[in-house]
């Protein structure tokens, strides 16, 4: 990159990118600053992918992996990394073990997004004025018990002269929202030896008045479905695709039915909050053919996972379709079938025949009828079959309905794997 040139008693150097002289004084500082100045990042560009390149590419990597369940194996197949070095020279595949790694960091980011994405109800109480001074006042309360000696130790005793069980206050933790469901819960379960414990103790900490306490109550009917949403989708060590509509929807339904005993208006306002967010996501979700396919393919679902019946009868062609398709284009699927005709798609036709012309084209379009008939029979037969229990193991239930798995299988797999969806 550099070449000396001496001249009298002072020595310069010249830049072999751009042609620059700089003068040299027995150390190379004043060339690595023009260096880096002026010609690391070009040719770091020039000779192969930055780190934010790779990182998309990575990215692009892990999600074809996961939307098309390819195996971790695939970067190790030599034509894959003939055509990756085809499409960019320079981009370096991971190994087997570093893509497994990314798929399952992806699967962790995208469950707590699907966590997210059920679970508003932090935001819901702060859209509220009076909910927000409610959720403040109270950890204001639990602040104090918690970080007070003398006040821990009266309450103990007031619980205890009241025969209660003597439990703990529970404090809130910004980054987890059950946090703040089990410190509301939990002030209103004490809220008679609290306000007891307050009155014997010198402070400027103010008890929750009764209307404050009925707030928290019906709010706390409203968020109770919610509570056990996150419950669930915490404890599942695999949370499938296919529940996430119908997850959605039974929440959105609940909602519904507890709008009609709720007294207070700042219940009510969170619930249409939570109401609107709701049929959002549901619209999104319900309109995605890979997530409408997999509610449908999920035997303890099927049509009635659905929140908007339309969605359900648009997700039943697009299933039909997908069927046909692959009875169409799968000789092995189409000799499985029950009507005599598939047994002889492998004959030859006769089109070089005038005298047969006719004849064969007709049987050409009547098969392609067959084909669509045979799809739809099949998904009738799969959709009239009674709905297994929620409870039940859907894969096990799959090995014995081989049928609608082998037609659709990227599908069918896609409902019974792990939730990707929100980093879909």
């Amino acid at each position: 990159m550099i070449s000396v040139k001496r001249v009298s008693r002072l020595v310069s150097v010249k830049c072999l990118l751009c042609s620059k002289e700089l003068r040299y004084n027995n150390n190379t500082s004043s060339m690595l600053r023009h260096y880096r100045a002026l010609h690391e990042n070009k040719e770091t560009n020039q000779g192969g992918p930055g780190s934010g390149e790779k990182k998309d590419v990575d990215e692009s990597l892990v999600n074809m992996v996961i939307e098309d369940s390819q195996p971790f194996t695939i970067v190790e197949d030599k034509g894959f990394r003939k055509l990756v070095k085809a499409l960019n020279p320079t981009y370096v595949l991971p190994t087997r073990q570093a893509l497994k790694a990314m798929v399952e960091d992806k699967y962790k980011e995208s469950k707590e997004k699907a966590k997210a994405l059920v679970l508003k109800a932090s935001v819901a109480l702060d859209q509220n004025a009076v909910l927000s001074v409610i959720r403040a006042n109270s950890r204001k309360i639990v602040g104090y018990f918690r970080s007070s000696t003398t006040a821990k130790e009266r309450l103990t005793q007031v619980q205890e002269q009241m025969g209660q069980p003597a439990l703990k206050l529970v404090q809130e933790v910004d980054t987890r929202w059950n946090s703040t469901y089990h410190m509301l819960q939990r002030v209103y379960d004490l809220r008679e030896p609290v306000g007891a414990a307050l009155a014997g103790l010198r402070t400027d900490v103010a008890p929750l008045s009764s209307e404050q306490y009925n707030i928290i109550a019906e709010c706390l009917k409203v968020l109770s479905p919610f509570h056990d949403a996150t419950v669930e989708l915490s404890e599942e060590k695999r949370v499938s695709g296919s529940k996430v509509i119908p997850l959605l929807s039974m929440l959105h339904h609940t909602l519904e039915e507890d709008m009609g005993i709720l007294q207070t208006p700042e219940s009510k306002a969170m619930a249409e909050s939570l109401k609107r967010q709701l049929r959002e996501k549901l619209f999104t979700l319900q309109s995605m053919s890979i997530m409408s396919l997999a509610t449908l393919l999920d035997p303890r679902f099927k049509k009635i996972g659905f929140f908007s019946p339309n969605k359900a009868a648009e997700a039943e062609k697009r299933l039909t379709a997908e069927c046909a398709a692959v009875i169409r284009n799968s000789p092995s699927s189409s000799s499985s079938s029950s009507q005599p005709h598939t047994s002889e798609a492998s004959q030859p036709l006769t089109q070089s025949n005038k005298l047969w012309h006719r004849l064969d084209t007709t049987v050409l379009q009547t098969r392609a009828q067959n084909v669509t008939a045979d799809a739809t029979v099949e998904v009738q037969k799969y959709l009239g079959e009674p709905n297994i229990a929620r409870v039940e193991n859907p894969w096990n239930i799959g090995k014995d309905r081989k049928s609608i798995s082998q037609l659709v299988p990227t599908c069918y797999c896609f409902s019974l794997y792990p939730c990707f969806i929100c980093a879909l």
